[in-house]
């Protein structure tokens, strides 16, 4: 190792494989930065997807609670409907049997009149 040229030679290779490693070390590092670039860029557009998701999820829980409310409604509206409906009938039941009620009551005195002008000769 005394020999000046082979202990430069020897320090040129050194040299040359310190800036080999150098380079390797940089490209490492700058596809260390593009990955961890990408990576945020990836994590970002998730956490956009996993946003829209859940404002669509809270959109449709939303159309849900109208529409149950909706429908919540139109049962109790056809409930009072059955009900207005079955009132109805009940009227329509009494206002029968009153007139019927009112007819035999006009029969009887028509009767009764006949009976009545019979006696008297009328």
């Amino acid at each position: 190792m005394n020999d000046p040229d082979e202990a430069h030679r020897m320090t040129q290779e050194r040299i040359a494989k310190l800036k080999k490693d150098k380079e390797r070390a940089e490209r490492v590092a700058e596809e260390s930065r593009k990955s961890e670039k990408n990576a945020k860029r990836l994590a970002e557009a998730e956490q956009a997807r996993a946003e829209e998701a859940q404002a669509r999820a809270e959109e449709a829980q939303a159309r849900a609670d109208e529409s149950r409310k909706r429908e919540e409604e139109a049962k109790r509206l056809a409930e009072k409907e059955r009900a207005r409906a079955e009132e109805l009938r009940k009227n329509e039941h009494i206002t029968k049997r009153l007139a019927e009620e009112e007819r035999k009551k006009r029969l009887e005195a028509e009767a009764e009149v006949q009976e009545l002008r019979a006696k008297l000769g009328l």
